[in-house]
């Protein structure tokens, strides 16, 4: 169940279940495919990822993260 966490006449944030980091970030790699392709379907330039990680104090998350991010980029080709 979707809940509203802020309420504003011009933002609304929701609080959805599923994987967040350490520091309560929503983990979303699907995100990647429809902003990669947007933006290359634009700009016809090369991009250019060079940040990437999770803040997981653990370290046990880290690989697949990194897994289904890349994954997802792949299918942005």
């Amino acid at each position: 169940m979707i809940q509203a966490i802020f309420k504003s006449p011009f933002v609304r944030l929701f609080e959805e279940p599923g994987p967040k980091t350490d520091m309560g970030w929503e983990i979303f790699p699907q995100g990647l495919y429809p902003v990669l392709k947007k933006d290359y379907a634009r700009y016809k330039l090369p991009i250019l990822i060079s940040e990437n990680g999770i803040a997981d104090a653990s370290d046990t998350s880290r690989t697949d993260f990194v897994e289904k991010h890349v994954r997802e980029i792949h299918s942005a080709r």
